[in-house]
This record gives structure tokens, sequence and C-alpha cells, in this order.
């Protein structure tokens, strides 16, 4: 069974990434992952299939009503590997 979680990357509440896990070794390397670069949890928290797909439809919202204000959170659920992936690659060219 899957399980969502928001990675807050930034100080700001739209500064998010919404991650999804589908094993318990994706999950306890996700959190020790984290751990690990944010030197604390308070940067990842779980949360609903209901409630990421909401913060999704509402970001798509935002960014046909106020362009200005979005693009900051995402219009997507990654899986955990393709998240790494993305990491390693903004690493790569920083």
């Amino acid at each position: 069974m899957k399980k969502y979680y928001r990675h807050y990357y930034r100080d700001f509440s739209n500064t998010f990434d919404l991650i999804s896990v589908g094993s318990k070794e994706e999950e306890k390397e996700l959190q020790e992952h984290f751990f690990k670069e944010d030197k604390t949890e308070s940067t990842v928290e779980r949360i609903s299939l209901k409630t990421a797909l909401h913060l999704c439809a509402a970001e798509r919202k935002l960014r046909k009503v106020n362009k200005e204000a979005a693009g900051y959170s995402p219009t997507e659920i990654i899986p955990w590997e393709e998240y790494l992936r993305e990491e390693e690659l903004e690493e790569h060219y920083a």
C-alpha cells in the first residue's frame, strides 16, 4: 500500500514536494534521508492520498487564476525513486 509524504524544502507553506513510497523499505529510506539532510523530521509529514490530490488540484487551479502566486507547489505526486533521481540531477548541475 502506498503512503504519501509532503516534504517542505523551504520555510514557506507553499514550497513542498509530494512524494509516494510503495514499500516499508522506501519509507524508511525516505525518513532517514530527510532526517540526515534537514536535521529535523518537521520538514516531512505523512499525508493522506486525498490531501495530496487536493494539494495538486489547488495548485493547478492557482496557476490558472493567479500566475504570480503559483508555481511553487507541485501538480503531481512523484515516486520516491524519481525524487532521488531529480535531486541527484540538481546536485550535478548546481
